[in-house]
């Protein structure tokens, strides 16, 4: 979600922008009151990924080192990973199945570059530069978007008056709900207990996988509020996040003939929270805030049962979270 938005010239100049983005997103797979009988099993809650395709040979330029990959969606910040495609060669600059961060233009093409902190900053450092010939390396190229990505930005500026008064406000709001269950069907947990048989020695495999990106930046424009006597320029960034990434056999679960069994919750997710303000004048107010906060629970679990199999219970959560607040006058 963007805003922008700019007040002119006048006695008091005022623009303000406004930001929000509320997003519920609920991946379940699972299995209740039921009697099942396979040779094997595998319950799973895990994201779908995304593919922009593109001709290398239309839609690359070496000039400026960007791609044209149509309406993307993506942030800047946001990382995909480069994918050639049956039969294709590579871009000059790019390695097949590397991963990349981007950085938006104007116009909506892409630059790629090789950390996050280096797409936000949108410099030279770390872009990479896309050499070569792009003709007759062919056309199945993509970009696979692997996250769920989440922000709010809004970008404000006042100026041309005795005062200028510009204030951005940017709120994020996600919530994310992965999960793969034997025995449970809802977030309360009530004991729907399955009979789960196995033949022939086949394996079991319950996984719930999360991976999400949340961002939230107030930034200002034209140096923010700017008055030839006073200038005030506030900005505040809000970004909250709860991640629930679960993988269950609940109380009661009846579960034979399987020769391995695999319990497995895995998730990531970072944040970027960014509050930058300024203000121009005799008297200049450049106040910024920025407040991040995250919940995240990933577990996998065995409730009250009984079972004789080779076990693999596996949770893995890992997270960043970088939050800035610059003021200048």
């Amino acid at each position: 979600t963007q805003a922008r938005r700019g007040g002119g010239p006048g006695g008091t100049g005022v623009g303000v922008a406004v930001s929000v983005n509320y997003a519920e997103a609920t991946n379940q797979a699972y299995g209740g009151a039921s009697k099942i009988e396979a040779g094997g099993l595998d319950v799973e809650a895990t994201q779908a990924d995304r593919s922009l395709s593109f001709d290398a040979g239309t839609k690359v330029s070496t000039t400026d080192s960007t791609s044209d990959v149509g309406q993307s969606g993506l942030r800047t910040g946001d990382a995909v990973v480069y994918e050639v495609g049956s039969g294709n060669h590579a871009i000059g600059g790019l390695t097949d199945g590397s991963t990349y961060y981007v950085n938006v233009q104007d116009d909506g093409k892409l630059k790629l570059y090789d950390t996050r902190a280096h797409a936000l900053a949108g410099g030279t450092t770390g872009v990479k530069d896309l050499t070569g010939t792009v003709t007759g390396i062919g056309s199945a190229h993509e970009l696979i978007d692997e996250s769920d990505s989440f922000g709010a930005q809004a970008t404000s500026g006042a100026g041309g008056g005795k005062t200028g008064v510009a204030g951005s406000l940017a709120l994020s709001l996600a919530f994310t709900d992965s999960e793969a269950n034997a025995g449970y069907t809802d977030s309360g947990c009530v004991v729907h207990a399955p009979t789960i048989s196995i033949n022939g020695g086949g394996d079991v495999s319950i996984k719930a996988e999360s991976d999400v990106f949340n961002t939230a930046s107030a930034l200002p424009s034209n140096g923010g509020g700017d008055g030839s006597k006073v200038g005030v320029g506030i900005s505040v960034a809000f970004d909250y996040a709860e991640n629930s990434t679960l993988a269950r056999i609940g109380d009661d679960t009846q579960l034979s003939g399987a020769h391995n069994l695999v319990l497995e919750a895995t998730s990531g997710q970072d944040m970027i929270t960014e509050a930058k303000s300024g203000a121009k004048g005799s008297t200049a107010v450049p106040p910024g805030v920025s407040i991040s906060i995250s919940d995240n629970e990933t577990h996998a679990t065995v409730g009250t049962d009984s079972l004789s199999h080779d076990i693999l219970i596996h949770a893995n959560f890992s997270a960043t979270a970088a939050l800035t607040s610059t003021s200048f006058a």
